[in-house]
């Protein structure tokens, strides 16, 4: 099967969009079918973007920076909703979640300052 570059480079623009961290437009989602980066093919996580030229991969749907924590942990969040919530379609809206993230970028910072 061929792969169609130019088509998986408008998808990307539009689904993935740039990197979070270094702005560049070499970014993809991390699903392993048709996808030659080895990252992808080690993750085989559709909601995971990454980045060929920072090698940087984080969450489609929370934006959150991931390490080696997949599915990304805003998932266990959901999860623990069971269904009663408002924001499945926008979860950036969710105050859980935000709060989740608040900490997280709080225990970044500690950690980089060790």
């Amino acid at each position: 099967m061929t792969v169609n570059y130019a088509k998986k480079a408008f998808i990307s623009a539009i689904m993935i969009g740039d990197c979070p961290k270094c702005g560049s437009n070499n970014t993809h989602d991390c699903d392993a079918k048709d996808n030659t980066c080895l990252t992808a093919q080690q993750i085989d996580d559709i909601c995971v973007g990454h980045c060929d030229d920072c090698d940087y991969t984080w969450c489609l749907e929370c934006e959150m920076e991931l390490y080696t924590t997949f599915p990304c942990k805003h998932w266990v969040i959901c999860d623990e909703c069971k269904g009663a919530c408002n924001f499945e379609n926008d979860i950036s809206k969710c105050s859980t979640i935000k709060e989740w993230q608040v900490q997280e970028k709080i225990e970044k910072k500690s950690r980089e300052r060790k």
